[in-house]
C-alpha cells in the first residue's frame, strides 16, 4: 500500500493476509479509482471491472519486485468478483500465501 510492511511467505496459508488497515484501504481505493462496490470479499464485477483490477507488486528488502497479477488474487463467475485475500485485525504484517507462490517457482533453504 505504497509503504515499507513486513511480510511472511507462508506456503501453508491458501490466500494472501493483510492487516485489517491495509486491507481498508485497499478495498477503498478499488471503489475510489475504479468504481467497484464490493460486499465483503465478493464485488459486482463487469467484465471492464474485472480488468480494472489492479496487480499487486511487492519490493523485498533486497530491491527484487515480486508481481501478484489479478488472476491470482480475483476470481470473476458471471458479475460477481471474489477476492482472495484476508484481513485480520490484530496482525500487523502480511502474509504471502498460495496464491503468491501460483506465480514463482519456489525452493525453501532451511539451512541458508
Amino acid at each position: 500500500m505504497g509503504s515499507n510492511r513486513n511480510l511472511v511467505v507462508d506456503s501453508g496459508t491458501s490466500l494472501i493476509f493483510l492487516p485489517k488497515k491495509d486491507y481498508d484501504d485497499f478495498f477503498e481505493m478499488v471503489k475510489k479509482d475504479q468504481g467497484i462496490q464490493c460486499f465483503g470479499r465478493a464485488c459486482m464485477c463487469s467484465d471492464e471491472q474485472y480488468k480494472q483490477w489492479p496487480d499487486l507488486k511487492f519490493v523485498m528488502a533486497d530491491g527484487k519486485e515480486y508481481h501478484v497479477p489479478r488472476e491470482t488474487y480475483v476470481s470473476k463467475g458471471g458479475y460477481i468478483c471474489s477476492v482472495r485475500l484476508m484481513s485480520i485485525a490484530s496482525m500487523d504484517h502480511w502474509i504471502l500465501g498460495l496464491n503468491f507462490f501460483h506465480n514463482y517457482y519456489t525452493v525453501f533453504d532451511q539451512e541458508n
